[in-house]
C-alpha cells in the first residue's frame, strides 16, 4: 500500500499531457474531377496542389483562405499538364509544365499572376520555394535524378553533384533534403551548401530512408523508413538522429509516413491501413502521440481524413478527405 502511494505520490507530479488540438473541416472546391491533391499551404492560409476537370485533366491549382480555387494559367496550348507544389508566404508557387510528350520543365507561378516556365536545359519540376524565394528544382533524365538550387538572383546551385539522388524539400536557411542512392539502398540526408551533405540515422535492416519534408529551420526532417516489406514514420533531428513515430490506439498498424512539420513540433502524415491511399488514415503526431485527424474534427462537415500533406504553423493541415457519400475531396483542417 505504501509503494503505490508512492508510485501514485509520483505520478502527480508529472506534467499533465496536453490536449490535441480540435478543427474545423473546410472542404476546398473541386474542378468537377476525382482524388485532388492539396499538398502545401501558407502562413496566409492559401493553399496549393493540382485539381483535375470530369474529364480527367489535371491542372495546377491554388485555393484562397475561404476555400475557392482558382486554376494558375498556362501559357502555351501546347502545355498538357501542370502541378502545383508548394507556396510560401509571399504566394510564389513553385511546379512544373509538362507538354504533350511529357518532357517538362519547372515553372513558377506569382499570384495571382500567370505562371512561366523557367529556363531549364533539362527535364525537371520545381519541387519547392522557400521564404527567400528559392527554388528547389528536381532535374529528371533517363539514367539519374539529380536536384539544384535556383536561387533568386538568378545563380544556380548543384545539390550532390554527380550522384544519384531525389531532393523533396528546401528550408528557408537553404538547406535540403532528399534520399540518395548508396549501392542498392535509397539513404535519407539533408545537405547545405556550406556544409555538405549529413546521412540521416539508419537503423540495421532497413534498405530504404525517404525524407519528405523538413522544417523551415532546417533542424527537423520527416520521412518514412522500410525494410522489404513496410515502412514506418519517421523524424530526424538536427543531429540525424532518428526517431520512429507511434501509431495510435485506434488504428492498429504501425506503417505509414510523416511529411510535414511545423514550428510547434506537430506533424503530420498518414497510417497505411493496406493497399492504397484510399486505405489510409490522416495523422497528427502532437506532443509524442499519435491522433486520427478524423476524431479531432468537431466542427464543419463530418469528413474521413485519408492523408494530410501540408502543415502551417497556425495549425492548419491540408490534405485528402471523403465524405460520407464515399466522394474524395480536397480538404483543409483549421485549428480551433
Amino acid at each position: 500500500m505504501l509503494f503505490q502511494s508512492l508510485v501514485w505520490g509520483l505520478l502527480a507530479l508529472l506534467p499533465a499531457q496536453s490536449q490535441p488540438p480540435k478543427f474545423r473541416a473546410v472542404p476546398l472546391e473541386s474542378l468537377g474531377g476525382s482524388t485532388p491533391s492539396v499538398v502545401d499551404i501558407n502562413e496566409r492560409g492559401v493553399s496549393v496542389g493540382t485539381a483535375s476537370s470530369a474529364g480527367g485533366a489535371q491542372t495546377a491549382a491554388c485555393w484562397d483562405s475561404a476555400g475557392k480555387l482558382t486554376v494558375l494559367g498556362r501559357k502555351s496550348t501546347l502545355v498538357t499538364t501542370t502541378v502545383a507544389n508548394a507556396i510560401n508566404d509571399a504566394g510564389v508557387v513553385a511546379g512544373g509544365v509538362f507538354w504533350r510528350d511529357w518532357t517538362g520543365l519547372p515553372a513558377v507561378w506569382i499570384l495571382p499572376n500567370d505562371g512561366q516556365p523557367l529556363a531549364w536545359p533539362r527535364k525537371a519540376s520545381a519541387f519547392d520555394v522557400n521564404a527567400r524565394g528559392d527554388l528547389l528544382l528536381r532535374v529528371d533524365s533517363l539514367l539519374t535524378q539529380g536536384g539544384a538550387i535556383l536561387k533568386r538572383d538568378g545563380s544556380t546551385v548543384a545539390v550532390l553533384n554527380g550522384q544519384t539522388h531525389a531532393v523533396r524539400a528546401l528550408a528557408d536557411d537553404g538547406r535540403v533534403c532528399g534520399e540518395r542512392l548508396v549501392g542498392s539502398v535509397w539513404v535519407a540526408f539533408r545537405w547545405s551548401e556550406q556544409v555538405g551533405i549529413q546521412d540521416l540515422e539508419m537503423p540495421q535492416g532497413i534498405i530504404e530512408a525517404v525524407a519528405s519534408g523538413i522544417r523551415d529551420d532546417g533542424e527537423i526532417v520527416t520521412g518514412y523508413v522500410g525494410d522489404s516489406a513496410n515502412r514506418w514514420p519517421v523524424t530526424w533531428d538536427a543531429q540525424g538522429r532518428i526517431r520512429y513515430l507511434p501509431p495510435s490506439s485506434s488504428v492498429q498498424s504501425d506503417e505509414g509516413y510523416a511529411e510535414a512539420v511545423n514550428a510547434s513540433g506537430w506533424v503530420v502524415g498518414s497510417r497505411i491501413l493496406a493497399g492504397d491511399g484510399l486505405n489510409a488514415v490522416g495523422t497528427l503526431w502532437f506532443e509524442g502521440v499519435s491522433y486520427e485527424l478524423e476524431d479531432l474534427i468537431v466542427e464543419g462537415l463530418p469528413m474521413k481524413v485519408l492523408l494530410a500533406h501540408g502543415l502551417n504553423d497556425q495549425g492548419q493541415i491540408v490534405g485528402l478527405g471523403m465524405g460520407a457519400g464515399g466522394t474524395t475531396t480536397a480538404i483543409r483542417l483549421d485549428p480551433l
